[in-house]
């Protein structure tokens, strides 16, 4: 769960930072619906993909290790990394918008667990 945080944390303190950063994932989600796009750019875009798949494994070993919810580990990855996106995309388009990463944003992807006081 730890990993998911800190990527969040740290994309939302680059926007923070640099404003203008939240406009390129608005420009990159619009390019990836170019039909005029060479091989190589398009190559480039399918990085949100890859991330998502390279999610799955760390979202399994979290639900082996009881850090993450149990579900479709794919289903939590799309799940997460589009949150960011159009999160993102929303902050470009709202600048004044507060980051949500505070809020306990992804608290879909973690386990509750109910601690008893019972011996």
């Amino acid at each position: 769960m730890a990993i998911f945080t800190a990527a969040a944390e740290d994309l939302f303190d680059m926007i923070r930072t640099h404003p203008s950063a939240a406009k390129m994932f608005v420009l990159m989600e619009n390019a990836q619906h170019l039909d005029s796009l060479t091989e190589d750019l398009k190559e480039i875009l399918t990085e949100a993909d890859k991330l998502i798949k390279k999610s799955i494994p760390l979202i399994e070993k979290g639900q082996l290790l009881g850090e993450i919810k149990q579900g479709n580990a794919e289903a939590l990855a799309v799940a997460f990394w589009c949150s960011i996106q159009g999160i993102t995309q929303y902050i470009a388009l709202h600048p004044e918008t507060l980051f949500p990463i505070q809020c306990g944003l992804f608290q879909f992807l973690k386990t509750w667990r109910r601690i008893d006081n019972e011996n």
